[in-house]
């Protein structure tokens, strides 16, 4: 059976906190990453930026007419697809060389992920992640300013070498990225150093949080992450 073109391609929510939930409503939760629009008064923050196959800027710019900051948590197609489409563009020092020459993991992107089409004729092997031009490499515990709100990078390795979240001490959200979401579906999903995530995972746990913005299936609140650290540390040996 054929699947439909794609009216609309990004579906948008509301949430707590001055924070909008964007996601591709047409590719499978667990191959398109969640994007958060976390909205400041002088400026506004893109935390991970999807797949790219459509552009998210002018979405973002539909949202909001503050300038963007656009963060990847990391490399993974899913998270730093889009990233290419924002003037300001950041990742972890680490992932730099990853974003502008991406190492193709969109491989791993499948026809039957997809519930709809972006345009007439696609196949997930057409797509290809476009590289990014990083115009800030960020640190542990940077703070990016958006001016009535700050958030602190949190260098977080495992899943790849430059993994990155967001906290934010005032409200004690958590924008998790590839490292923190819950999988309700539990794939098998190995990081890249299990040391190095299983130490990061305890790191998050060690913070007051009130509620978590993940990577994927949306936001959850701090007894869901006990219980995802409680279940992945040990998980790969």
């Amino acid at each position: 059976m054929d699947k439909p073109i794609a009216d609309i391609w990004f579906g948008v929510e509301p949430c707590e906190g001055r924070i909008t939930h964007i996601r591709e409503t047409h590719i499978d939760q667990w191959a398109a990453g969640d994007i958060w629009l976390i909205h400041g008064a002088e400026r506004d923050l893109v935390f991970d930026t999807g797949t790219g196959l459509n552009s998210p800027a002018p979405i973002m710019a539909m949202l909001s007419d503050n300038p963007k900051i656009a963060v990847a948590s990391c490399y993974y197609y899913d998270h730093a697809g889009g990233l290419y489409a924002f003037e300001e563009q950041a990742c972890h020092r680490m992932e730099a060389n990853s974003m502008i020459a991406p190492p193709g993991d969109e491989e791993s992107l499948l026809d039957e992920e997809f519930y709809a089409l972006p345009y007439e004729g696609f196949k997930a092997g057409d797509y290809i992640q476009k590289p990014a031009n990083p115009t800030l490499l960020l640190e542990d515990e940077e703070i990016i300013d958006l001016g009535n709100r700050k958030l602190t990078v949190l260098h977080i390795p495992g899943r790849t070498p430059g993994s990155l979240a967001l906290w934010e001490e005032e409200t004690g959200f958590l924008f998790g990225g590839e490292t923190a979401f819950v999988d309700p579906f539990n794939h098998d999903f190995p990081p890249e150093n299990r040391e190095q995530y299983e130490e990061s995972l305890r790191r998050l746990g060690r913070l007051p949080i009130t509620k978590i913005f993940g990577g994927h299936y949306g936001s959850f609140g701090p007894e869901q992450l006990e219980r995802l650290i409680e279940n992945e540390i040990g998980r790969y040996q």
